[in-house]
């Protein structure tokens, strides 16, 4: 969808309640600003048929201001690692990469209670990975070894091979 001011894309949909008709605009994010903060008693929208006169208060609200900003903020935000922005991410609905759910984790959250009731994994797990604390476990342990080995520490190497060893036996059987 297309900003009613410019061919930009539209990213804030705004629904203006008024006494007939609610009428719906749709403003890139540069003149939503300009909507959210007009001062004027009305602003002209072109829709598809004609223009329509759509009232606006005087001045609106500080909490629909501070939200607006916040909103701003947000999707401007992106991931130090792949690159990703929360816009792209509300658009397609797809993360870049794990990193992204520690990135825009407390703009998830809210979306992961709405969804899934629970921001925590509670379905099934790969029955070759145990409990998930084995697992960290043994990424810790794999961690642990590879430093080993890197500082020709070769005894601790093999008692950590060893160990490592038995809890995927365990897990196994």
């Amino acid at each position: 969808m297309k900003c009613q001011k410019c061919n930009k894309p539209a990213v804030f949909h705004i629904t203006e309640n008024t006494d007939e008709v609610p009428v719906e605009l749709h403003f890139c994010a540069q003149h939503a600003k300009e909507y959210l903060y007009k001062t004027t008693p009305e602003v002209e929208v072109v829709t598809e048929d004609a223009p329509v006169k759509s009232p606006t208060k005087k001045k609106k609200s500080a909490s629909v201001q501070k939200t607006t900003e916040e909103l701003m903020e947000t999707d401007f935000q992106s991931c130090p690692y792949c690159g990703l922005g929360f816009q792209d991410f509300r658009k397609n609905g797809l993360l870049g990469c794990a990193n992204d759910y520690s990135c825009f984790g407390d703009l998830l959250d809210p979306l992961l209670m709405g969804m899934h009731g629970s921001t925590e994994h509670v379905g099934k797990r790969p029955a070759r990975l145990g409990g998930t604390q084995q697992g960290t476990i043994l990424v810790r342990l794999r961690r642990e070894l590879q430093d080993a080995v890197s500082i020709e520490d070769y005894e601790k190497a093999s008692q950590l091979r060893d160990y490592i060893r038995d809890i995927e036996l365990k897990m196994v059987h």
